[in-house]
């Protein structure tokens, strides 16, 4: 099953404003929990994570390959949101063309018993924000 967190991010740290199984629900928990201070945020970035397991079939289809660009069984897929207050509706738009992603290695699972604290996904945006992980265009960004 998928998770989805939505994060704001400034220079010292990641700050969760919702998580939920949908997307939907995402939004509207973080939008009520920003209120009437949704004003402020325009213009703004916000991040949202995915954590999802990575397919069999595309584990197995890499075992061939030469070229690895799956780290793990689990995948957190990272995306830019752009906060655009309008007159009528509040729009969040991801603004990243590119996948973003960051493995769980099955070490890592192995360690934290298949579970991946909270406080791992909030050092892993924050990293991210701050470009500590590999953002080129083979990277395989793996967290052990």
């Amino acid at each position: 099953m998928d998770k989805y967190y939505l994060y704001v991010v400034n220079n010292k740290k990641a700050i969760l404003l919702s998580s939920s199984n949908s997307k939907k629900e995402l939004r509207e928990k973080a939008l009520e929990k920003i209120g009437n201070k949704i004003g402020k945020y325009d213009g703004l970035y916000l991040y949202r994570v995915k954590l999802m397991k990575v397919p069999k079939k595309e584990i197995a289809a890499e075992s061939n390959s030469k070229i690895k660009v799956i780290g793990g069984p689990l995948v957190a897929i990272i995306e830019k949101i752009l906060i655009n207050v309008g007159e009528d509706k509040t729009k969040l738009k991801s603004i990243d063309g590119k996948t973003n992603r960051v493995y769980f290695s099955e070490k890592y699972l192995k360690k934290h018993n298949k579970k991946v604290p909270i406080e791992t996904v909030n050092q892993m945006i924050l990293d991210w924000v701050h470009k500590k992980f590999n953002q080129g265009l083979f990277a395989v960004n793996v967290i052990e």
